[in-house]
């Protein structure tokens, strides 16, 4: 699956192409990453304004996109791999944010 139609958790994984060289396997997550913060560039302004959790979630995605040169190609691979675990917790939590607001705003508006 690819998104978060109900808003569960367990609704979600990210596509990530993975390669085998030598019997061993590497996730490579760049492209997602790159996608999802090309995403976040067409509302920057309300993400910018987002909360300070957004923010720092989003700071796993980033790190595996051209904004930041692929910060990631200079740490140990058990860094690289403790981030590439956190995009999944880290996009739920920013959709449960963007998820919450929206019903703030759908429930606290009236129909006219």
């Amino acid at each position: 699956m690819g998104g978060l139609p109900s808003g569960r958790r367990e609704d979600f994984e990210p596509i990530f192409f993975e390669r085998k060289v030598e019997g061993q396997s590497d996730l490579i997550v760049d492209e997602w990453c790159e996608g999802y913060c090309r995403g976040v560039g067409f509302a920057e302004e309300a993400w910018m304004a987002g909360s300070k959790e957004v923010l720092e979630s989003l700071a796993p995605i980033s790190a595996f996109t051209a904004q930041t040169c692929w910060v990631n190609h200079e740490r140990t691979d058990a860094q690289v791999q403790i981030l590439q675990q956190a995009i999944t917790h880290d996009v739920c939590r920013i959709h449960e944010f963007w998820l919450e607001r929206h019903e703030d705003r759908v429930s606290g508006s009236q129909t006219v």
